[in-house]
């Protein structure tokens, strides 16, 4: 087979076709460079808005930072001593409540890039998040907490006591990490609801005579 005159010619049978090498040859080289253009963007696929594909990201690990606490509620009990003796108040006290976990996606931070994510790719992984913390604090086995103390105040005689309670929600905050290509990586800070704590007080009221 000979190719001449643009076109190829078999010495055997005697037919001859025409083929345009150079077309040939950059239809391969578009697809090439196409694939190739595919694989270096990868890691920042683009989505509508001018962020970066959520998608690209992979749940890494939590970071816990110390536990703090936050105000809740305050209760107010009156105890009376009618007798001419010191007496002692003791008051079996008890809340419930039901667990949260907070995830706070509009504060989460992008690292590595210029680029950013939409606000509803922050939410996406923000709902991923979500739900490997309710794994790994047990969220589904324990909806709620509940503390009970007893409390114990004298109470001088013909006279009243305030009890003052005031209660607080012990909470771990912390960071859930997401990695993508390239050392790109998503912190998004999140807080989970651990243990109640009691605070009281026992205010003198008013003498009875």
């Amino acid at each position: 087979m000979t190719y001449t005159g643009g076109r190829f010619h078999c010495g055997r049978c005697g037919a001859s076709w025409g083929m345009r090498i150079p077309e040939v040859i950059a239809r391969g080289a578009r697809e090439i460079a196409r694939r190739q253009s595919a694989v270096q963007l990868r890691s920042v696929i683009p989505v509508p808005g001018g962020g970066l594909n959520p998608n690209e990201f992979r749940f890494a690990r939590v970071v816990e930072t110390p536990r703090t606490e936050a105000f809740a509620r305050t209760e107010r009990k009156v105890a009376r001593n009618n007798t001419a003796a010191t007496i002692t108040d003791t008051e079996e006290i008890s809340w419930t409540v039901a667990r949260s976990v907070t995830v706070d996606h509009q504060r989460a931070t992008i690292h590595g890039s210029n680029a950013t994510l939409t606000v509803a790719g922050f939410a996406s992984l923000g709902q991923t998040l979500q739900a490997e913390l309710r794994g790994a604090y047990a969220l589904s086995t324990e909806m709620t907490l509940t503390r009970t103390k007893t409390v114990s105040a004298e109470i001088p005689p013909r006279s009243s006591i305030e009890l003052v309670l005031t209660w607080k929600i012990i909470r771990q905050p912390g960071i859930g990490q997401f990695t993508g290509m390239e050392g790109l990586h998503v912190d998004i800070p999140f807080e989970v609801d651990m243990d109640l704590a009691l605070d009281w007080q026992a205010n003198h009221v008013t003498g009875q005579g």
